[in-house]
């Protein structure tokens, strides 16, 4: 068996899965101790003769073929295929540093962790760093799943950058058990086309007993030109259809699955989420009559009234507000992403000074 299974969706990334792959092979452990699962989506370019490429260098690429269907079904091609008795998921335009994997590896092992949080860095497009997410408090501390999610989403220490360069919720960079995935049929739901990332996460958090964090510095984030999140994509009927689909699969999981009551109200949280975020495309929109075809939608779903108990702060408000009337969960939406805006711009105008 394996000890780790890296899984890498590639599509359109010519430029940059040489980089990629080339910085998983310059690591401190045997080559054959793990390996490097490539999902070809169905790319055009030539990102599939580069890594046929590397598989003749390097002997731990197994390369997989697939039509295009998007991220989340590629990665779940890789969960499928996964050999290795912990699982990797990264990003092909993003990289790690070298001889870093081995001892995360080893720290893994020595406490069987079934997830373990290493430090990222994030650079800009000319390869200068612009952040870092380290949580030096937190260093060799091992916490439930339910505790670690709000540390990992919280701020971090020694944070010299801006904070709206952070990912808070992210599965790329982390090691999971594999056999977690296994016993709870963990996978990526497909047709949510963005925060994916952040219902998986809800899901395995609810499940892990054990959740490492450590500050070595491993997984580096390149900052995207045209990224999807951050056009107007974000207000599409798909993604809208998405974030609903999230909240359901989230409510399937909760009543499906043998959980404490702890666990059902960790992931209340969640489900508000991602209805706070349907709300937030539809208001972006800017269009009254998109805002009630997606709240009709919502109550289709079976979204008409959220469970609040064990939600903090803003997602307490939005949701017993939504709870009250869905259009005034749409008013406080829009108040509140009023005011994160005002805040954005105070703070680059405060860093410019």
């Amino acid at each position: 068996m394996k000890l780790l299974s890296v899984i890498i969706p590639v599509y359109n990334v010519e430029r940059y899965v040489e980089r990629c792959i080339r910085s998983l092979e310059t690591q401190d452990m045997d080559q054959a101790s793990y390996e490097i699962i490539c999902i070809n989506d169905g790319s055009p370019d030539g990102s599939r003769e580069i890594i046929i490429r590397l598989s003749d260098e390097f002997g731990n690429i197994r390369l997989i073929d697939q039509e295009n269907g998007g991220v989340s079904i590629a990665r779940n091609t890789g969960i499928k295929n996964a050999a290795g008795k912990y699982l990797l998921f990264i990003d092909p335009d993003d990289f790690v540093l070298d001889n870093t994997l081995g001892e995360i590896m080893k720290n893994a092992l020595s406490c069987n962790a079934q997830m373990i949080v290493p430090g990222y860095n994030y650079f800009d497009h000319a390869g200068k760093i612009i952040g870092k997410k380290i949580f030096e408090n937190y260093e060799n501390q091992i916490l439930r799943g339910i505790e670690a999610y709000p540390v990992l989403r919280g701020k971090f220490q020694k944070q010299k950058y801006p904070i709206e360069v952070m990912i808070a919720d992210s599965s790329v960079g982390i090691l999971f058990d594999a056999g977690l995935f296994r016993e709870n049929s963990f996978y990526y739901v497909p047709g949510v086309i963005l925060n994916q990332d952040c219902e998986l996460l809800a899901r395995i958090h609810s499940c892990v007993e054990s959740c490492l964090i450590l500050t070595t510095e491993f997984y580096c984030v390149m900052e995207r030109e045209g990224s999807a999140t951050r056009s107007t994509y974000r207000s599409s009927d798909k993604v809208i259809r998405g974030y609903v689909l999230a909240a359901e699969s989230l409510n399937i999981f909760k009543s499906g699955h043998s959980l404490s009551e702890e666990q059902r109200l960790f992931l209340n949280g969640p489900v508000v989420q991602f209805v706070i975020l349907t709300l937030s495309a539809a208001v972006k929109t800017g269009s009254l009559k998109r805002l009630n075809e997606v709240i009709g939608l919502l109550k289709n779903s079976g979204l008409s009234k959220l469970q609040v108990k064990g939600c903090q702060h803003y997602h307490w408000i939005c949701g017993m507000a939504y709870n009250l009337s869905p259009h005034l969960g749409a008013v406080v939406i829009m108040l509140y992403l009023k005011a994160i805006h005002i805040f954005k711009v105070r703070l680059k105008l405060g860093l410019r000074a």
